[in-house]
């Protein structure tokens, strides 16, 4: 989704900035747990303090930028995960 909303922006020489979200609240730990499924990984998460800065949960409106190029969504984020995953897997098995 990120991907194809930036090749849309660049078609349409869109300016500005803009979100790219589903408008959806994600805590840290679920998108840990996302990636850990998609990446079939065993390993626990570590919890430690938050630090200052910290993002406990994110969610970006993409009204502006649908608005504009009528941009939507199209995966949910555990399909976007497991995509990336799969993407950074071959990659790196190409080498």
């Amino acid at each position: 989704d990120v991907a194809a909303a930036t090749v849309s922006a660049l078609d349409h020489k869109l300016e500005g900035v803009f979100n790219v979200g589903t408008g959806i609240e994600t805590s840290t730990l679920s998108i840990s747990e996302h990636i850990r499924t998609a990446a079939k990984a065993t390993a626990k998460a570590k919890h430690g303090a938050a630090r200052d800065g910290d993002a406990a949960r994110s969610s970006l409106d993409a009204a502006a930028l649908s608005h504009a190029i009528a941009w939507r969504p199209k995966l949910g984020l555990a399909a976007g995960l497991e995509n990336t995953v799969d993407w950074f897997r071959h990659a790196r098995n190409a080498r």
